[in-house]
Parts: structure tokens; C-alpha cells; sequence
């Protein structure tokens, strides 16, 4: 399988920077017979991230999730995302 992601982030000042992504999901060799290759998946991020502290981002976004299916309809399906992340 491979994973391909575009993503860009833009700084709104006082901390706070735009993002987005969107990501590809590739399969090379299905997993069983009969399964799904090619694009098989498609996953998009749209948010914000503010600088915390030093070390601490938070991160409020919306994702999008959607699975491509042969012979089917695809499935698509929508989250928030919260983040906290970290550096040491």
C-alpha cells in the first residue's frame, strides 16, 4: 500500500496557522481475493493549530474520510479532530 499526503500550512499570526491535507491511500495487492486495488481511499483535513507553549500545539480540525469501492457506493465519513501534540 502506499500513502501519499499534500499538505499545507499557512501562519495567521499570534500562533495560529491554517492547515490542510489531503492524502491517498494506494493499494498495490489486495489483502483477499476479489479485493479492491488502485485508489482505495481518500482522506482530507481542513483546521486550525495554535502554539500552546514551546513544546505544545493544539490542534481543532475537521476529517474526512472517504473509502473508494468497486461495484459499490463509496463510503464517506466526517469527524472532528482535536490534537495535542507534544516535542521533546
Amino acid at each position: 500500500r502506499l500513502r501519499q499526503r499534500v499538505q499545507l500550512t499557512a501562519p495567521l499570526g499570534a500562533g495560529w496557522s491554517a492547515l490542510g491535507y489531503v492524502e491517498g491511500n494506494v493499494t498495490l495487492r489486495a489483502g483477499r481475493g476479489g479485493g479492491d486495488t488502485g485508489l482505495t481511499g481518500v482522506r482530507t483535513l481542513l483546521g486550525v493549530r495554535h502554539d500552546l507553549a514551546h513544546n505544545i500545539v493544539g490542534t481543532l480540525a475537521y476529517v474526512r474520510q472517504q473509502d473508494v469501492r468497486s461495484g459499490a457506493p463509496d463510503r464517506v465519513g466526517h469527524a472532528p479532530y482535536i490534537g495535542l501534540n507534544f516535542s521533546f
